[in-house]
């Protein structure tokens, strides 16, 4: 019986890795392979005992639908796969090379399918030496190592070396799929391009690229211009951004490391963009595990994010994560090691998993991006605007570190219903660990936040559950700070990395007519989280103050506390990447 190998690769994409390699090892190596017409290349042309393959000098064209398999070397020519009009065709690349100096060294024109196969062991190369970037991109010209006007997709367990010199590594103009090989691709613009849609479901990617690194660019069809990623181990490094859909990215698996851009520590010129995953309308990561290395932000969405799991490892010249809508995290782990923000968007939501992040100015930032009043706004805490947005943390746990900004800044609300937030704010007096220019109400949860007193602000009265916030002259990083009752029970130990002079804390533990004693110094044992011991036992230290919770917002000491807002939130945002409206790119 006669497999048809097209067919049977067609079935790959929802598979597994192993299932992937599977089929595509019968394929090579099975009935599918006893089929393929061979196609051997000689230096200068091509041999071939098929009727539908032709040589016309260094050019060799396959104009009919069937499998072939190509070895050999074409030093300076190209294939051209150019069948009638829902024809689909296999190539098993078993030790094949292909140059060449004008253009695309394989030219897919036709078609409704091609599937490329890299045979077990084998080793493939397609080249080009123009080191130029077409100036129109944008048109129908084969312009890259690997060019296809069909839906193309790559599987194999082999490995394919692309040399873009003129334009792009890869450019499918309709669907590009990967499901196994190891593709290793250098482009002086983008590595590889799927124009219609991008989906990674496995293999071994090795992308340089001094443009986009993943590219999916159609702009006339809102199902169109998406990237999914649900396997693979992908190594990104590009002069742009990273990951980049006009529509939507989906992350569902795999492993990725990109940088972007030069990385978090470089710079670009205005009209350069370069982060690490972008999208013109949303973005969701369900699984799989993401390292980030961007100039500009690490992770951007012109609409919304919404993070459900995975591991998320952000370093950021600019933004963290922005969202120009909402940034909703139900799981996963997230950390954003370095950025000057770290998480902004026009809502901020936190359900689950664990959110960690560094940044220089603000830490979690609600703004709409405007810039300024809008009609519809009103003006809350000390006169600053207030928008519609709100940072809203339900669960999960949320570890910030501020270096100079605010730490839990909304020019919204503010929120906090459960979960554990623990803030090593700021020391300077312009800014504070919470600042809030609308409603600010704490129901549930663990809130331990240290920082600068002079722009200290406290919770709205109809905060559902009890809080302190205590101000002393100084407070010293490194050195543990607790809080515990008049029978001796602890109910809050945490060592701050920072100097500070307020402290808030807010817990389920805390009863109004109930007196209680800070304390510094001391030791502690037991495990920790970013300093925070839950169950530690507490010994010595010395205590600085003794209080008694007289309602459910409760002030104490005399260390400078002010009790107006902080200052408005960070910077405006600039327009979305992408113009969505006018349906091109900025």
């Amino acid at each position: 019986m006669k497999i048809n190998p097209f067919k049977a690769l067609r079935r790959i994409a929802p598979l597994n890795a192993a299932a992937v390699l599977f089929i595509a090892g019968m394929i090579v190596n099975g009935a599918g392979a006893a089929d393929a017409e061979t196609i051997r290349f000689t230096g200068t042309s091509a041999d071939s005992d098929s009727s539908a393959v032709s040589a016309e000098g260094s050019t060799v064209t396959i104009s009919a639908a069937g499998s072939y398999r190509l070895t050999g070397e074409l030093a300076d020519g190209r294939l051209v796969v150019d069948p009638e009009d829902g024809a689909n065709v296999v190539l098993i690349f078993d030790g094949v090379s292909i140059h060449s100096s004008t253009g695309s060294p394989l030219a897919i024109l036709n078609g409704k399918e091609t599937e490329i196969v890299l045979a077990d062991g084998s080793v493939n190369n397609l080249s080009n030496a123009r080191a130029t970037v077409s100036p129109d991109p944008e048109t129908d010209e084969p312009n890259a190592a690997l060019y296809s006007r069909a839906d193309l997709t790559i599987s194999g367990t082999g490995t394919l070396n692309l040399t873009g010199a003129y334009n792009d590594g890869i450019n499918g103009k309709d669907t590009l799929t990967i499901n196994g090989g190891s593709i290793n691709v250098t482009a002086v613009d983008d590595g590889i391009r799927g124009k219609d849609a991008l989906t990674v479901n496995g293999g071994k990617l090795t992308v340089t690229a001094g443009g986009d690194g993943l590219k999916s660019d159609n702009d006339s069809d809102a199902a169109k211009g998406t990237i999914t990623i649900s396997g693979g181990e992908l190594e990104i490094v590009a002069a742009g951004d990273g990951v980049s859909a006009y529509t939507g990215v989906i992350v569902s698996g795999g492993t990725a490391t990109i940088q972007s851009g030069g990385g978090y520590q470089s710079s670009v010129s205005s009209d350069q963009s370069a982060k690490g995953v972008k999208a013109g309308s949303d973005i969701r990561i369900e699984a799989g595990t993401l390292t980030v290395s961007a100039a500009e932000d690490g992770i951007h969405s012109d609409g919304s994010i919404a993070i459900q799991g995975g591991e998320i490892v952000l370093s950021a010249g600019d933004d963290g994560i922005r969202a120009e809508s909402a940034l909703t995290i139900d799981g996963g782990a997230v950390t954003v090691r370095t950025a000057y923000e770290g998480l902004e968007a026009a809502d901020i939501t936190l359900n689950d998993g664990t959110v960690t992040v560094t940044s220089q100015d603000d830490s979690l930032n609600i703004s709409d991006g405007s810039g300024g009043s809008q009609d519809g706004f009103g003006f809350g805490r000390g006169g600053f605007e207030v928008t519609d947005g709100k940072l809203t943390i339900n669960g999960g746990t949320l570890l910030v570190t501020t270096v100079s900004g605010d730490s839990l800044d909304s020019n919204g609300g503010l929120e906090i219903n459960g979960g554990l937030v623990l803030i090593n704010g700021t020391t300077s007096n312009g800014n504070g660990s919470l600042d809030v220019n609308g409603s600010f109400t704490v129901n549930g949860g663990t809130l331990i936040s240290v920082g600068s007193a002079g722009m200290a602000q406290v919770p709205d009265a109809a905060s559902a559950q009890n809080l302190v916030m205590i101000t002393v002259s100084g407070g010293t990083g490194g050195e543990l700070v607790h809080i515990g009752d008049a029978n001796g029970n602890g109910l809050m130990t945490f060592e701050p990395t920072t100097d500070w002079q307020a402290l808030y804390f807010s817990s389920p533990e805390l009863e109004i007519g109930e007196t209680y004693t800070l304390s510094v110094g001391g030791t502690v044992s037991g495990s920790e989280i970013f300093g925070y011991y839950p169950d530690g036992e507490y010994s010595g230290g010395t205590v600085l103050e003794t209080f008694t919770l007289t309602s459910n917002i409760t002030t104490v000491g005399s260390g400078g506390f002010g009790s107006g807002p902080g200052g408005p939130g960070g910077g405006p945002g600039g327009p979305g990447e992408f113009d969505r409206p006018g349906g091109g790119r900025r």
